[in-house]
């Protein structure tokens, strides 16, 4: 499998790097796993819709100008579709099966991701009804891609 993680902005905290870098390490026999960051656009929180609208257009289109062409998209949203963590590993598999990998995954900034990501993609991912922050994010989707894999491979997973 191949994993590409596109997100906006940087990861801050020492410990969420730590635990990012941990699971990019437990996920290593199974998939191929690349991050790329894209830079975050400045907003304050009095920005006029307008402005923030253009805000969240740029950081979509600097994603998309990282995702490979032709391959399989899934945007993170609070609205997308739930999986459970079965679910998800058969959706994978099959993703897999078909030849779709790499797999990009969209996760926006603070402000969430822009409608033309949303359009772009194949499919519109939630890993919760809940909000977390887009930093917590990637080590929650890099924890839930391990889990998947060895779902995927029988073997057992319990943390």
């Amino acid at each position: 499998m191949h994993f590409r993680i596109l997100a906006v902005g940087k990861v801050k905290s020492i410990y969420l790097q730590q635990e990012i870098k941990h699971y990019q390490g437990r996920l290593r026999p199974y998939a191929r796993v690349e991050i790329i960051e894209v830079a975050e656009g400045k907003a304050s929180r009095k920005q006029e819709k307008e402005a923030l609208k253009l805000l969240l257009m740029e950081e979509g289109q600097k994603l998309l100008r990282q995702a490979s062409l032709g391959k399989y998209n899934l945007a993170l949203d609070e609205k997308g579709k739930n999986f459970s963590s079965l679910q998800l590993a058969s959706t994978l598999a099959r993703l897999e099966r078909e030849g779709h990998m790499p797999l990009n995954f969209f996760i926006g900034g603070a402000k969430g991701l822009d409608r033309t990501v949303l359009q772009a993609s194949d499919l519109t991912l939630s890993l919760s009804r809940l909000t977390f922050p887009h930093q917590l994010t990637r080590l929650i989707l890099l924890e839930q891609l391990y889990r998947c894999c060895k779902i995927i491979k029988n073997e057992p997973y319990h943390y």
